[in-house]
């Protein structure tokens, strides 16, 4: 496993990614709340429990989306907490609607799949773990709803050491300030969170 500068390991960059999809883990576990499947020569079971059904892919689905999250929640306090350095931001350009962008074509589309039939389970997980690939080789982990959620705004911004543009991961009490210099660290491949 690689680590970019001073960034994130490959593994935590894929929990990063499985992060991102927690409402549509939500609206798979519900979906799938009652039914069974067969992968080969098992069946998966229904549980009852106080007088609800809950399948074990449902299960299954509900406890990765809480373990996704709350390793979310723990990079991010970690991150925070390290010696951030100081960045010139000079003059932000806000990107939130990347956030809503990637809501509508990656989130949205996968919720009206008909998770009750195996094949379709199988060509979901075929799928989704292929779009993973490629946003964890892109470093497009900026882009996550749930950061969204927890009041992170997406600013572009110019680094002036290597003149490209780099997203910051921006908190909202920043969103406002009319300063040219943050304190951040590097969260993954050219993405910044601020640590103040």
């Amino acid at each position: 496993m690689t680590t970019n500068k001073g960034g994130l390991k490959d593994w935590a960059k894929w929990l990063l990614f499985f992060s991102s999809y927690f409402p549509l883990y939500v609206i798979i576990a519900v979906k799938t709340r009652t039914s069974n499947f067969d992968f080969l020569l098992f069946q998966t079971p229904v549980y009852h429990l106080a007088g609800y059904k809950l399948s074990l892919v449902s299960a299954l689905f509900l406890v990765f989306g809480l373990f996704v999250l709350a390793f979310l929640y723990v990079v991010v306090r970690f991150k925070r907490a390290e010696n951030g350095q100081p960045k010139e931001v000079g003059e932000p350009a806000e990107r939130n609607e990347l956030i809503i962008t990637y809501i509508l074509v990656h989130v949205v589309p996968f919720a009206f799949i008909n998770y009750s039939k195996t094949l379709n389970l199988l060509a979901f997980i075929f799928l989704f773990l292929s779009i993973g690939i490629i946003q964890v080789r892109s470093s497009y982990l900026y882009v996550n709803p749930i950061l969204s959620a927890m009041r992170y705004d997406l600013y572009e911004i110019e680094d002036a050491d290597t003149r490209g543009q780099m997203l910051l991961v921006k908190t909202y009490e920043h969103a406002n300030s009319e300063e040219t210099t943050v304190t951040a660290v590097e969260l993954s491949n050219d993405v910044y969170i601020t640590t103040s």
